[in-house]
């Protein structure tokens, strides 16, 4: 179904704000415009800028104080993990004295053993 007015819409409508002016908007070419406060302008520029500094400063200094923070942690932890890695040597170590002490104790019975079925052996033959 089409619709009853096939005009294109700008050829409907005009744009908006072309004739929506109020009369108080409007300026008769007699009379002097109002000068613009440059003044205002460049304090209210100026005071948000000093704003923005201000939060910036806040986050700089924010992130100076967590980056002191990760770095006292990351010596922490350093100095943790190389405490636990010592520790961890020292219970290798441990470890492997042991199993050296005990294979050492197994190699010594052996050389007995051997040693007592030798003697055997030398009795047995005479």
């Amino acid at each position: 179904m089409e619709s009853e007015n096939t005009a294109p819409h700008d050829q409907i409508s005009p744009p908006p704000d072309e004739h929506d002016h109020d009369e108080e908007d409007a300026v008769e070419p007699q009379e002097e415009m109002d000068l613009f406060d440059w003044q205002a302008l460049e304090t209210e520029y100026l005071n948000k800028m000093a704003e923005h500094k201000a939060e910036e400063d806040a986050h700089l200094q924010e992130f100076a104080s967590l980056s002191r923070f990760f770095g006292v942690w990351a010596e922490t932890i350093s100095g943790h993990e190389q405490k636990r890695s010592h520790q961890r040597l020292r219970t290798q170590s441990t470890l492997v004295m042991k199993q050296e002490d005990d294979l050492e104790e197994r190699r010594k019975h052996y050389v007995q053993v051997v040693e007592a079925f030798r003697r055997a052996l030398l009795m047995l033959e005479h």
